[in-house]
């Protein structure tokens, strides 16, 4: 009769310790599935962003369109615009303003009346760039 506390002590922390654990495991995977449901919408919506350009087998645009899209992605970490001629990036703050002042360089001026051809490409770390070539 003595040990019966002491057992009853035992399977209380037993139940806890197990409670415990499960819950912790249970966490955590509910963290890990929170982390890849947001991994999955930013795959499909990096895709879904070109989506427009994918509407034709060789798109164009105008060079207003261009500008257009170097504002819409401005300053963007995982998306660059490019001229393909001269390598420009133009969707960066910088070049957008040197645009908007006329201070941009005749080799890298973007002509606005002139179509463009998009292509865009992945890298391995999920950047993406879209170069556009005069037609």
């Amino acid at each position: 009769m003595d040990f019966l506390p002491t057992k009853a002590l035992i399977i209380g922390v037993g139940i806890t310790v197990s409670l415990a654990i499960t819950s912790a495991i249970l966490f955590t995977l509910n963290q890990l599935t929170f982390i890849y449901q947001d991994v999955y919408k930013t795959d499909i919506s990096i895709k879904d962003l070109f989506v427009e350009f994918s509407k034709d087998e060789t798109p164009t645009v105008t060079g207003l369109e261009v500008y257009n899209i170097a504002k819409k992605y401005k300053n963007s970490t995982m998306i660059l615009v490019k001229i393909e001629e001269t390598g420009d990036v133009i969707n960066t703050k910088t070049w957008l303003d040197l645009w908007d002042s006329g201070d941009v360089g005749h080799t890298s001026k973007l002509e606005i009346n002139r179509l463009y051809v998009i292509r865009y490409e992945f890298d391995n770390n999920k950047n993406v760039t879209v170069f556009f070539k005069r037609k």
